[in-house]
């Protein structure tokens, strides 16, 4: 059938035509022959039937007598029917009593095979027929009659002859009409492949249709007409946006090639680098060529401590659009850059996300100027514990003294004042006692000797004694920080954590454990308060903004979390390179 869909539509018309025709001429002729052959077949029974009646009739008689040459009298008139070859009696016991064949008969077509229960069979070609004979009310014997069918069967070979011919001749005629009429249909069909097919070729889609009629063929054409007019406006409004597009792009080309960010897009698996600006080169020291051919060529730069972290974020974050992450990246010379990099997805018509673009930024001077800030803040916090344990506290001590020695003089003269004196060494206890947990809390006492556990200690001692809460430390001395700078920051994210436990959440216990595992060290603050609000991407005030910032200042992650029976957890992991 491969072959009859391939040709022209022009041919499938004609074939259709030509071969509806030929089937419906050949089943009439099929059903002509059939219907003459079973006529003659029954006019040639009716006419065997009608002779043994005769001749049966005839014969019964001599059947009764036992006269047997009247018998071969009676079937001798079957020589006037040519078609009959052979024609025998039989007495009631089954003995052949006269016969009758014509010239030529051989003895195998004589001899009768007598099916049980039939009157009339077809044996060898031929005919043969069964009465059975009677004389009043008793049977005589039996007639058996075999008539030739080759003389019927030419006539009928004759007459198939002729249906074929007729046939033939309404085939033709069948052919010659069906090619006149099916260019009534072809032509315009040929005409619309052949105009789809120069459109397809040239792309002008100016070229229109010459409508012939108004029938299925002209809606068609009508259709094909108002396609070609759409196609033709889409083309045009797709022309002037690849033009506007081209504008854009090479705008934005200019953009991207000229600012200091790198500006990156890929697709949503991330396994293809669709473009990076040339900032990328300057930034990472690495050739855009690089990233093109392996599009986690810029992940092979970021410091150890932070690629995990910046890994996990990419593959979770990107697609939501909350990637924002700072990290340090090492370049070729050793140096070391911060990078603050975002992401954003882009979705298709059916809103999927397909591309995430991004923007990564040079942010190593802004980190610069935080940290000189962070330490400007760290010196002058410890100057002016200095300067209060230097200044303040030694003179409130020498007050306390003089407070003192004055009390002893007054009791000594038994003098009524001698109660307010002692209540005002009281009071100057107390204030010796706030001067000095200002300038421990301004000036950590042991950091940078003693270690963090020690600091962390003394940071609870003061608490507990300052505020009455009952705060605990558990902290191994063993602990390994050795950076002085990282010790810092971690007390002071200590520090920042009780401070707004006990100022938002009313806490009354507080836990601060400091635990080191196999890679990495786990600070984490507890405390049973009423907590406080935090959200997910800016959780707290300016003191947690600068308590997040701290943890990555020393390659750190901060967790703030509410705890199951109230109250808040301050987390912060870092990896064990980061604190050695």
């Amino acid at each position: 059938m491969r072959p009859l869909r391939d040709i022209s539509i022009r041919s499938k018309l004609t074939l259709l035509v030509l071969l509806t025709s030929a089937v419906a001429i050949l089943l009439g002729g099929a059903i002509s022959i059939g219907y003459e052959m079973m006529r003659s077949h029954h006019e040639l029974l009716s006419n065997l039937s009608a002779e043994a009646e005769i001749i049966g009739a005839n014969s019964a008689a001599a059947l009764a007598f036992r006269d047997q040459k009247a018998a071969r009298e009676i079937l001798s008139a079957l020589r006037f029917r040519p078609e009959i070859v052979y024609g025998c009696l039989y007495d009631n016991d089954g003995n052949l009593f006269a016969e009758y064949h014509s010239p030529g008969t051989s003895p195998v077509r004589r001899t009768p095979h007598v099916p049980a229960g039939a009157d009339h069979w077809f044996e060898a070609g031929d005919l043969l027929l069964r009465r059975t004979l009677r004389l009043g009310e008793d049977e005589v014997g039996s007639i058996y009659l075999r008539a030739d069918l080759r003389t019927l069967r030419a006539l009928l070979a004759a007459h198939a002859g002729i249906s074929l011919v007729v046939v033939c001749v309404l085939v033709g005629l069948s052919w010659l009409i069906s090619v006149r009429l099916q260019r009534n249909i072809s032509n315009p069909i040929l005409d619309l492949a052949n105009l789809t097919r120069r459109i397809g070729t040239d792309r002008d889609y100016s070229r229109r249709a010459t409508k012939r009629s108004a029938d299925e063929i002209g809606v068609l054409t009508d259709g094909l007409n108002h396609m070609l007019n759409q196609i033709a406006e889409h083309e045009t409004k797709l022309r002037r946006a690849y033009q506007s597009l081209q504008f854009s792009e090479e705008r934005f080309r200019q953009l991207a090639e000229n600012i200091n960010e790198v500006f990156w897009l890929t697709n949503r698996e991330k396994s293809e680098m669709i473009y990076v600006s040339p900032g990328y080169e300057k930034i990472w020291g690495r050739t855009c060529a690089s990233l093109y051919h392996s599009p986690q060529d810029w992940m092979s730069a970021i410091h150890p401590d932070d690629r995990a972290r910046v890994r996990e974020a990419a593959l979770a974050k990107q697609i939501s659009g909350e990637y924002d992450e700072e990290y340090r990246i090492l370049l070729p010379d050793g140096s070391i850059r911060w990078i603050r990099d975002r992401a954003f997805p882009i979705s298709d018509d059916n809103h999927e996300v397909y591309r995430i673009a991004g923007i990564a930024a040079d942010i190593t001077e802004r980190k610069r100027l935080e940290q000189e800030l962070l330490e400007i803040s760290e010196r002058e916090k410890r100057r002016i514990g200095q300067d209060l344990h230097d200044g303040l506290g030694q003179q409130l001590v020498g007050t306390q003294l003089a407070v003192t020695t004055l009390a002893n003089k007054l009791r000594e003269q038994g003098s009524p004042e001698t109660a307010r004196a002692a209540e005002i060494g009281e009071l100057l206890d107390e204030a010796l006692t706030q001067a000095r947990n200002l300038t421990r809390g301004l000036y950590p006492v042991g950091l940078a000797t003693s270690g963090l556990a020690f600091a962390l200690w003394h940071l609870a001692s003061n608490i507990h004694r300052s505020f009455h809460v009952d705060c605990q430390v558990d902290c191994p001395e063993d602990v390994p920080i050795k950076d002085i700078t990282v010790a810092t920051h971690l007390y002071r994210i200590t520090q920042e954590s009780i401070n707004n436990a006990l100022k938002h959440g009313r806490a009354t216990q507080i836990h601060i454990r400091l635990q080191a595992g196999p890679v990495c060290c786990t600070l984490t603050v507890e405390d049973n308060g009423s907590g406080m609000e935090t959200t997910n991407h800016e959780p707290g005030g300016m003191g947690i903004q600068i308590m997040m910032y701290r943890a990555r200042m020393i390659g750190g992650r901060l967790q703030i979390l509410p705890r199951a029976q109230g109250g808040m957890i301050v987390r912060c992991t870092l990896p064990l390179p980061s604190i050695e």
